[in-house]
């Protein structure tokens, strides 16, 4: 048996799983210590990660697993002259960005950039689970694949107030926004971002709008990070 997540993404590693031995009652063998394999046997792609751990007290856990390519896969475990077992259905996702509203400039570094000029753009974000409430806090870079950026958090909140702070987080209340996705696994809305003293910002300079998304569910990971297709040009 193989107790797996449902959906999940390209970019992030499926959530620890574990994969059981049973016995022909279907309780869990304890004596069970074979090594179990993983493989993934509907849908392209391959799975990046260790895919082969001993069974301890009758169950194999695999971490750090992930899935290379978007569609819907299945997993398939096996060990020795057990009976292998398939997952159920597993929906892998790329999230994406289409661009609604990106301005083509904004305000850059002077000194210590103390007069600083938020700035705004509309996006729809696609690709995500559907119905589900994500945090998010958005930053800046001069790389659209980054794992970081840089500025001051600013979240534009529905209600029409705005949360600021200098660095995000999803355990921080104020340092992280929220907003949940339609039917289809999308969202759009506004992401705003303060220029910073940082070097990013430096007139000249072309920045994309970066979006760090976390699911609660799996924890206090980033699940996606997103970036606006088009780059805005930073002036001083």
């Amino acid at each position: 048996m193989i107790g797996i997540q449902t959906f999940a993404y390209t970019s992030n590693n499926l959530m620890t799983f574990t994969v059981e031995a049973r016995r022909p009652n279907n309780s869990i063998d304890p004596t069970y210590t074979s090594d179990v394999t993983i493989a993934l046997t509907s849908g392209t792609g391959a799975l990046i990660g260790v895919v082969t751990k001993p069974a301890v007290l009758g169950i194999a856990t695999f971490n750090g697993i992930s899935i290379d390519t978007p569609g819907v896969k299945e997993i398939t475990a096996s060990s020795g002259s057990l009976t292998s077992a398939t997952s159920a259905p597993i929906t892998v996702s790329t999230p994406n960005v289409t661009d609604i509203i990106v301005p083509q400039f904004m305000q850059g570094r002077s000194g210590t950039n103390a007069n600083r000029v938020p700035v705004a753009y509309r996006v729809r974000i696609n690709g995500l689970e559907a119905n589900k409430t994500f945090r998010y806090y958005s930053l800046m870079d001069t790389l659209n694949n980054s794992t970081a950026g840089a500025g001051v958090v600013l979240i534009a909140n529905q209600t029409g107030n705005f949360t600021r702070a200098t660095s995000g987080s999803f355990t921080t209340v104020g340092a992280y926004g929220e907003f949940t996705t339609d039917v289809n696994g999308a969202y759009t809305g506004w992401f705003m971002t303060e220029p910073s003293a940082n070097d990013r910002f430096t007139s000249g300079k072309n920045v994309y709008g970066r979006i760090f998304i976390n699911d609660p569910s799996q924890g206090t990971g980033i699940v996606a990070r997103v970036s606006t297709n088009n780059t805005i040009k930073v002036l001083d």
